[in-house]
């Protein structure tokens, strides 16, 4: 098991090869580099690959993966400074995750239909027979 300072600097190492190397697989899967960035301990960077990550999957109505990716996003943007950038960041977080849970779960949801048991009416023996 590598140490917790090597695994990181690794992390760091492959995410930014794939950012320099291979632009595809970056277009293709930004939640990949969002991992990466993560667990190297690099805030920002992952914060922006986790949104690219949730729009793009909001884009293909992917909107249970957007929300995931989404909420990445947010639970690490606390860790960034109080700076304007990143509030503006996380405004845009949230405003993302709201389309894709509206999506997800529809704008206007059926209300649900509960089956009632109606009474009977006093005369419903005597319909029955006729």
């Amino acid at each position: 098991m590598l140490l917790r300072a090597a695994r990181k600097a690794l992390h760091a190492r492959i995410a930014y090869a794939l950012e320099e190397r291979f632009r595809s697989v970056v277009e293709a899967r930004p939640q990949v580099l969002a991992h990466h960035f993560t667990e190297a301990g690099l805030v920002d960077q992952a914060v922006a690959y986790w949104s690219w990550a949730g729009q793009q999957s909001a884009m293909k109505s992917g909107f249970i993966e957007a929300i995931s990716h989404l909420r990445r996003g947010l639970r690490l943007i606390a860790e960034l400074p109080g700076s304007p950038e990143a509030k503006q960041r996380e405004l845009e977080l949230q405003v993302n995750l709201a389309a894709a849970l509206a999506e997800a779960k529809g704008r206007h949801p059926l209300p649900r239909i509960r089956r009632r048991r109606h009474p009977q009416p006093a005369n419903a023996a005597r319909l029955r027979r006729c």
